[in-house]
């Protein structure tokens, strides 16, 4: 997804997960640590085929957030203040879903990586996905209006991620059904394939 979107992604989870604890730091903080792995793209001057190497790389594998995620949550408790365990939990789960969400779309994830350069591409929504994006905007709003701490603005935040969610495995959903009706006309010409993929948006 576009780094807007990541970003929204980590402001929501911020909402939902960190609000009562920390804030709207919860917020701030949880869009820019989503929007980092997105910061692989600096390495793409580097060589011709670096930005197809590295960019939803290393920063994207799902062991990114794990390993890199207490270190940016104990930099961020140093000089915010407030208890670790908020910081890091936070810094986690931003930097964990964000590969999560890129391999739902068509470019690919390196989920594995470092044991494996496979990309995963889940094909269910595009790159940028407006409609997406507006529910998770709409969900922060709510809590902005009634306040981060709030268990209303915890509610929202949650309501919001799972309404993504469920657009996300919808698209998916009507993204295998077009393969499978697309496979099956091909079968009955007598057309034998090996892939079929309605991904490409």
């Amino acid at each position: 997804m576009d780094p807007l979107t990541q970003g929204l992604l980590g402001a929501s989870l911020g909402q939902a997960l960190c609000g009562r604890a920390l804030g709207r730091r919860a917020l701030v903080w949880g869009a820019l640590v989503g929007m980092t792995p997105d910061l692989d793209v600096l390495a793409s001057p580097l060589s011709p085929m670096a930005e197809w190497l590295w960019h939803r790389g290393p920063t994207h594998a799902l062991v990114f957030g794990p390993a890199v995620g207490p270190a940016i949550g104990w930099l961020l408790w140093k000089r915010k203040g407030g208890r670790l365990r908020d910081w890091v939990r936070l810094c986690v789960v931003a930097l964990f879903t964000h590969p999560l969400l890129d391999a739902f779309t068509t470019y690919g994830t390196q989920l594995l990586w470092p044991f494996s350069r496979q990309r995963f591409a889940w094909d269910a929504v595009a790159i940028v996905d407006p409609l997406y994006s507006l529910v998770l905007v709409l969900a922060l709003a709510f809590g902005l209006r009634r306040g981060v701490a709030t268990t209303a603005a915890r509610r929202a935040a949650w309501a919001g991620l799972a309404l993504t969610s469920l657009y996300v495995g919808l698209g998916l959903f009507v993204n295998r059904r077009a393969e499978a009706i697309a496979r099956a006309h091909l079968a009955a010409e007598g057309e034998s394939v090996a892939r079929i993929s309605a991904g490409g948006r």
